[in-house]
C-alpha cells in the first residue's frame, strides 16, 4: 500500500496510544422517539440516530468494511463517503472521498448529506465536533481487540436496522477464532516479534489486537511485558531472540521492506528467525484493519506461527 499505508498505521498507532486503558461502553440502543433511537458509542455519549438511515458517510476504513459486510442492496441504505485510505471491498473506491485522515473535508462532508456519520478513535477528532454541533449523528468506536471490533459490527448493526445480521457475523468470527485458539498447543510456545513499521521500529506491546492474535495462535509475544505500541532498539530485538518474526508488506517500495532492511543489518543475523528464514509479510490491510476480517488476519498469524 506504499506511504499512504504506512501514514495511517502510524496515525492508528498514536491514536490507540492516546487513547490506552479505556473501557468500551455499552452499546445499548433506547427508544428516544418514533424516528429515532438512541445509541452509546465509544465516546460515552448517548446519540440520537434515525431509525430509518439512507445516507452513511465513513471515516475510518474499518468502519467501511463493516458497513459493506452487513449491508445488503436492498436496505436503501448507501454510502455516500469514505477516507482515501478505503479500498475494501474494490467497489469503495467508486465512493466520493472525504480525505485522509489530516485532510478531511468538513465541507464534503457536509455536502454528501449524510444521516449518519461512522468514525473511530483514529478519526480527527475537531471534525466529528463540527459535525456534532451541526446535528450530524456521529458514533465513534476504539477498535483494540476482538471484544471492541464485535461491539462495533453489533452497534453499527443496530444503527443499519440490521441487528440479526451482525448478530451473526459475530458469531461466526467467533467461531473461526475458537477454531485457531483449539488448536493443539506446541509443547514450547514459540517466540513471536510483530512489527508495526519501520525507521523508526515500532513493535506491538500488550494490549494490541496482534499481540491478541499471537496469543490465541499459542505463540509468546515477545514483548508483551511492554504496553501497546513502541519503539524498539535493535538490542531490544537481539536480547529477545524472536523465534518467528511478523510484519506487514505495505510499507517502502520495491526492494525496500521492512524484511529487506531487517536482512541487511548484520546485527541480526544471529537471530533465531532470520537463521532459520521465518519471517513473514502478511498484507498490511488486513493485519491492520481492525474490522470483520480481523478473523482472516488471524488466520494468517496462525498459519505463519504453525508451519513446520
Amino acid at each position: 500500500m506504499g506511504s499512504r499505508g504506512a501514514t495511517f498505521t502510524i496515525l492508528f498507532i498514536c491514536a490507540l496510544v492516546l487513547t490506552g486503558g479505556c473501557v468500551s461502553p455499552e452499546h445499548t440502543p433506547e427508544t428516544a422517539s418514533a424516528t429515532t433511537i438512541t445509541i452509546t458509542d465509544f465516546s460515552g455519549v448517548p446519540v440520537q440516530v434515525p431509525a430509518d438511515v439512507h445516507r452513511v458517510v465513513s471515516l475510518s476504513p474499518s468502519e467501511t468494511e463493516i458497513f459493506y459486510e452487513l449491508n445488503t442492496p436492498d436496505s436503501g441504505i448507501e454510502l455516500v463517503g469514505r477516507t482515501d485510505y478505503d479500498n475494501y471491498p474494490p467497489e469503495v473506491v467508486s465512493v466520493p472521498s472525504m480525505g485522509g485522515p489530516k485532510t478531511l473535508s468538513i465541507d464534503a462532508i457536509i455536502q454528501a448529506e449524510p444521516d449518519l456519520v461512522l468514525a473511530s478513535t483514529v478519526t480527527n477528532t475537531d471534525i466529528t465536533a463540527q459535525l456534532a454541533q451541526l446535528g450530524i449523528p456521529v458514533l465513534t468506536y476504539q477498535l483494540e481487540n476482538f471484544d471492541d471490533v464485535y461491539d462495533n459490527i453489533r452497534s453499527v448493526g443496530i444503527a443499519l436496522g440490521c441487528k440479526e445480521r451482525a448478530e451473526s457475523l459475530v458469531a461466526s468470527m467467533r467461531q473461526r477464532v475458537a477454531a485457531v485458539s483449539n488448536g493443539t498447543p506446541a509443547a514450547e510456545p514459540p517466540k513471536v516479534m510483530y512489527i508495526v513499521s519501520a525507521d523508526p521500529m515500532y513493535v506491538a506491546g500488550a494490549g494490541t489486537l496482534q499481540d491478541e492474535m499471537i496469543t490465541l495462535c499459542g505463540a509468546a509475544n515477545i514483548f508483551h511485558d511492554k504496553s501497546r505500541y513502541f519503539a524498539v532498539s535493535e538490542e531490544a530485538i537481539i536480547s529477545r531472540r524472536p523465534d518467528i518474526i511478523l510484519m506487514p508488506l505495505g510499507h517502502g517500495s520495491g526492494s525496500h521492506t521492512i524484511k529487506a532492511d531487517l536482512l541487511k543489518k548484520g546485527v541480526f543475523s544471529e537471530i533465531p528467525a532470520i537463521v532459520s528464514g521465518r519471517l513473514y509479510e502478511l498484507d498490511e490491510n488486513v493485519v491492520s484493519r481492525p474490522g470483520p476480517r480481523i478473523v482472516l488476519a488471524l488466520e494468517m498469524f496462525d498459519e505463519c506461527i504453525t508451519a513446520d
